[in-house]
């Protein structure tokens, strides 16, 4: 059976590399739900804009 000297190392550097990819998804995830967010608050201006300019 063969040991890895350096296996503490490994699984912690492993485990750090799974929370930085944790930490981005949900920092895109926030930036998509953001920016849809602002995408919506534009379309409901615009169709408030256009009621208020045809009425």
């Amino acid at each position: 059976m063969r040991t890895w000297p350096s296996g503490v190392n490994f699984s912690y550097s492993h485990e750090s590399a799974d929370a930085v990819c944790r930490s981005a998804r949900d920092t895109a995830r926030d930036a998509t739900s953001r920016a849809m967010a602002m995408v919506a608050v534009v379309a409901a201006d615009a169709l408030l804009l256009g009621e208020d300019r045809g009425g």
